[in-house]
């Protein structure tokens, strides 16, 4: 084992973050990334922990410890609320993607002192499914989605993997979960179709529909961001459902809506959800604000407004507010 290799394991050993380390072994966080993932073929593996601030920190696997599995946003007791960047269905390698503005979500993220993003799914296009490629191989995708998603120290991403990505399993047995656990500790799967991520005494789920993928149900009154649809609503059908719009040029079947983004800020008391504030963005050379809402998140766990939308986009990209009973 070569030196540098040594003093990375001293210092996870010491409980250094990942940005410590990238500083004091002067290596970006793609170098060390590969580092730790030859590591792992010589039998060193550690689990990550993700902290709001953008940081991980690195901690020897406890085999007794059944937890491993589960995903943690850490904060701060301090932390009365955090604010989250909500995008999805960017499907990079389709000639539709707009690589463009997801780079322009990390600059507002970067202005703006947000260092967390949920993408909600189809993170890359697929092959086998009816959509114009700019890749036509499941190679040349992979490449272009782990060389092109953005990187920034200070971000992570918590991705809950939608049909699109399912299709590099069905149709060439290569997990993308596996991929990104191997090569972006900064993008983290979720997994496919449903994922959580466990927030103080919360737990905050993320969903995107893919056909015939039966995942454990999620049960009513809880707060669930969804991808998959390609555009923007809030409403209440058992859950508090977030839907996010998509982040790239294809456009729903009735629809006509721009590209864009959801910015998510929670307040808690007592660790658990109290307030949600709600900010739809449509994207081009820059942020619009198309929509605003605030309301109480869940109140006394239990929803009485089944079916009611609360706001959804119509084709000319405006919000309408329905009430559906």
């Amino acid at each position: 084992m070569n030196e540098t290799n040594k003093q990375l394991i001293t210092l996870i050993q010491e409980g250094k973050t990942l940005n410590q380390i990238a500083n004091n072994l002067k290596l970006s966080h793609k170098q060390i990334y590969m580092r730790l993932r030859n590591l792992r073929l010589q039998g060193f593996d550690y689990i990550r922990e993700y902290f709001y601030d953008g940081n991980i920190r690195y901690s020897p696997i406890n085999l007794n410890d059944n937890t491993n599995k589960e995903i943690s946003l850490i904060t701060k007791s301090t932390d009365q609320q955090i604010t989250i960047m909500l995008i999805s269905d960017i499907h990079l390698g389709s000639i539709y993607d707009r690589i463009d503005l997801l780079n322009k979500v990390y600059d507002y993220c970067l202005q703006n002192n947000i260092h967390i993003i949920i993408n909600a799914g189809d993170i890359v296009d697929g092959i086998n499914i009816g959509l114009k490629k700019r890749h036509t191989s499941f190679d040349e995708q992979i490449d272009y989605a782990l060389k092109n998603y953005p990187l920034d120290p200070s971000i992570l991403n918590f991705i809950c993997l939608g049909n699109h990505d399912m299709d590099y399993y069905q149709n060439n047995n290569q997990d993308l979960s596996t991929l990104l656990y191997n090569y972006r500790h900064d993008l983290i799967s979720l997994g496919y179709s449903v994922g959580s991520i466990n927030i103080k005494n919360e737990k905050l789920f993320v969903k995107h529909h893919i056909s015939g993928y039966k995942p454990d149900k999620i049960p009513n009154g809880n707060l669930i961001l969804l991808g998959h649809s390609h555009k923007a609503s809030i409403c209440y059908n058992g859950n508090l459902s977030i839907h996010i719009p998509a982040l790239c040029d294809i456009k729903s079947i009735d629809r006509l809506e721009s590209p864009g983004a959801t910015l998510m800020t929670i307040s808690f008391e007592n660790g658990f959800f109290k307030t949600g504030f709600f900010q739809q963005f449509i994207i081009d050379n820059s942020f619009h604000t198309v929509n605003e809402f605030r309301c109480d998140i869940l109140p006394n766990r239990t929803i009485k407004r089944d079916n009611q939308i609360l706001f959804e986009m119509n084709k000319y990209g405006q919000y309408i507010k329905q009430k559906k009973k």
